[in-house]
């Protein structure tokens, strides 16, 4: 195996300079409780640790996620901040999603996110065959993997707006074109017997 295909999965695109700054606060803010959850690692390490687990992450992503610690009692492990940098509060839950879906169900007016109806679109099959219930689940779990994705790219979220109807052209009966004498006879001569032959 040729251990350079997988040598990119290691690549982290963090800056290890906002790494410390991100570990000096995070210091300033928990002071024994840091030093307790991180002991046991030593500088360097915790630093490639923090620049692998944050790979990817956003200078607004990270501000989120900043925002969220100075509001927390608790000093983080390095994934649960990575959640709270991802995590936009402005988005709706699954279930935030679901209760919307389920009022756009009954009145297709009703404001509705393009990532829910996706869900929803998904799952309308198993909410006619199974009901509500077993569409609920289903629901759930791919509106949270569609979320994570959209929020892993930092997108907003965005409403979904109808489409416009298809225009419906007018039809018109045509008369048509004559068909010329010529191939009109032919067209009377196919099938006929001609010398025995069909």
């Amino acid at each position: 195996m040729d251990i350079q295909l997988f040598q990119n999965t290691f690549v982290a695109d963090f800056p290890a300079a906002l790494a410390d700054q991100l570990l000096s606060e995070m210091e300033n803010l928990y002071g024994a409780e840091f030093h307790n959850k991180f002991k046991h690692i030593g500088a360097d390490v915790l630093r490639t640790q923090v620049c692998k687990t944050l790979s990817g992450i956003t200078p607004k992503q990270l501000r989120r996620g900043l925002d969220r610690m100075r509001t927390e009692d608790f000093c983080p492990a390095l994934p649960r901040f990575k959640k709270w940098c991802i995590e936009d509060p402005t988005w709706w839950t699954a279930e935030q999603a679901w209760a919307k879906a389920l009022q756009f169900e009954v009145d297709p007016t009703a404001k509705i996110t393009k990532l829910t109806k996706a869900a929803l679109d998904e799952v309308r099959h198993i909410m006619n065959v199974e009901g509500q219930k077993a569409a609920h689940g289903a629901f759930k779990d791919i509106y949270t993997a569609y979320l994570t994705k959209a929020l892993e790219k930092g997108r907003d979220q965005e409403m979904w707006v109808a489409p416009a109807p298809v225009k419906q052209l007018a039809y018109t009966e045509s008369k048509g074109v004559p068909c010329p004498p010529e191939l009109a006879a032919k067209i009377k001569n196919i099938g006929k017997r001609v010398g025995g032959v069909v």
